[in-house]
């Protein structure tokens, strides 16, 4: 819980920043618009490498998970060199061990899950005209996560599943390189780090695990 009131206060602290901030009249890509909000929505691909961890199971299923899906978000671009937003997205990984000395002798384990966060963004300019920049983004918010739990036996030929969800608190940070193609157009490549806390299901427990995301998205400023 330290680590997440420090995120809040950290992401409250960057807030503070941009509203003091003083918008950047210069001309640029980045805010098309001068006396209006300028709203963006974008959408792409995620990959996230997971090493999760299961407890009071039949069978032990931790190890390293790849969740695969897209995302999309909206937000809302406060100056050059901030901006707010609204993020979710749909990623399903799976797992699968054959069970030696017990009576399951095969169990999978298909994970689908769906954040949502909150994202608050310092973005630094890498060209005069501003088409390029760097990207800090610390988030914090929530992730719906749906398992099916499939077991079998081929010795006393019997199979089974288990469905259940839960929600689990997630923070991290990332970075990314956004290229604006026009003044309506970018396209963003992202890596971000990634705690979701610990969730229990009629199986068993997932623990809290990290998770490294990889994105591309491609954007359009409203």
């Amino acid at each position: 819980m330290k680590t997440t009131k420090l995120l809040a206060f950290a992401i409250a602290a960057l807030l503070c920043a941009g509203v003091a901030e003083a918008q950047d009249t210069r001309s640029s890509y980045v805010v098309p618009k001068e006396h209006e909000a300028n709203f963006f929505i974008d959408a792409g691909v995620t990959s996230m490498f997971a090493n999760l961890s299961t407890r009071e199971t039949s069978a032990d299923l931790s190890g390293t998970v790849n969740f695969t899906g897209i995302s999309a978000s909206f937000g809302l671009r406060l100056n050059t060199y901030n901006k707010i937003q609204g993020e979710s997205g749909f990623l399903y990984g799976h797992k699968s061990k054959a069970v030696n000395g017990t009576d399951v002798s095969d169990v999978s384990e298909r994970f689908t899950m769906i954040p949502m966060v909150f994202s608050y963004s310092v973005c630094f300019p890498l060209s005069q005209d501003g088409t390029w920049e760097l990207r800090i983004s610390p988030s914090i918010g929530a992730a719906l996560i749906y398992t099916r739990y499939d077991y079998s036996s081929a010795t006393a030929s019997y199979s089974g599943k288990n469905n259940d969800a839960d929600l689990g608190l997630v923070y991290g940070v990332g970075a990314g390189v956004t290229y604006h193609l026009n003044k309506r157009l970018y396209v963003d490549a992202g890596l971000r780090y990634l705690r979701v806390g610990e969730t229990s299901y009629n199986w068993g427990k997932l623990e809290a695990f990290n998770g490294v995301a990889l994105s591309v998205a491609v954007g359009y400023k409203l």
